[in-house]
This record gives C-alpha cells, sequence and structure tokens, in this order.
C-alpha cells in the first residue's frame, strides 16, 4: 500500500495550444519532447498531480495544478522544462522533463532570401 504522504507524480501532462508529447503520457516515464511550429515563442503547460497535497513547480517557480502554466521566449531548437513535484512527506521528488523543440521560422527563410536577392540585383545590375 503506498502512503499518501509519499506520492509524488503526474496524473497528466500536456501543451497549450496543443502538441503531441512524445512518448504518451505515463505517470512513470520521465522525460518528454514535443515540437512546436516556428512561429511558436511561447508554449503552455498543463501539469496535474497525484496528491492535492504535493507542490508542483515548473522551472523552479510554484504553479497550479491543471492550470496552464506560460513558458515564454521558446527559442529556435530545443528548450527544457522541468516539471518538479514534491510530496507531502518533502523527501520524495519526482522530476519531469519537457523538452520542447521549436522549428525554425518561416519567415527567417523568407526574408533572407529576399535580402540577398536584392543585394544581388542592385549589386550587379546599377
Amino acid at each position: 500500500m503506498i502512503k499518501i504522504a509519499s506520492v509524488a507524480g503526474l496524473v497528466s501532462l500536456s501543451t497549450f495550444p496543443s502538441y503531441s508529447l512524445s512518448p504518451s503520457f505515463s505517470t512513470n516515464t520521465l522525460t518528454y519532447s514535443v515540437k512546436v511550429d516556428g512561429n511558436q515563442r511561447a508554449v503552455g503547460v498543463v501539469a496535474t498531480i497525484q496528491d492535492i497535497g504535493s507542490v508542483l513547480r515548473i522551472n523552479g517557480s510554484k504553479a497550479v495544478s491543471g492550470a496552464i502554466r506560460e513558458v515564454k521566449t521558446v527559442r529556435i531548437g530545443a528548450n527544457t522544462v522541468l516539471i518538479t513535484v514534491t510530496a507531502r512527506d518533502k523527501v520524495t521528488v519526482r522530476t519531469y522533463t519537457l523538452n520542447i523543440i521549436r522549428a525554425p521560422c518561416n519567415y527567417f527563410i523568407f526574408y533572407f532570401y529576399f535580402y540577398f536577392y536584392f543585394y544581388f540585383y542592385f549589386k550587379f545590375n546599377f
């Protein structure tokens, strides 16, 4: 029998807007990744704890179970979010890692292309 005081885990984990976690959520799996669009500069993390008496922290800041916690400034490439659950006994701690992978921005490629197009156009045609 598990003592309620030593329960430190999540019942669910998701993102807002909704992106697919890889692998699918399981309480005993501690590392996840999610791929987001290039224009996504902030992502909300929704974590729900097993025991209401546990303390939930997302990137070191206290968070409310089941509520959206915004992760601002998601950079292009890999971004790590640490989700820590501390049980009532203050000894049992479980840390989940969410790797948010942001794709390159499409508008960056667009501007890059046109910058060089006009640069060489004006350089060699005038």
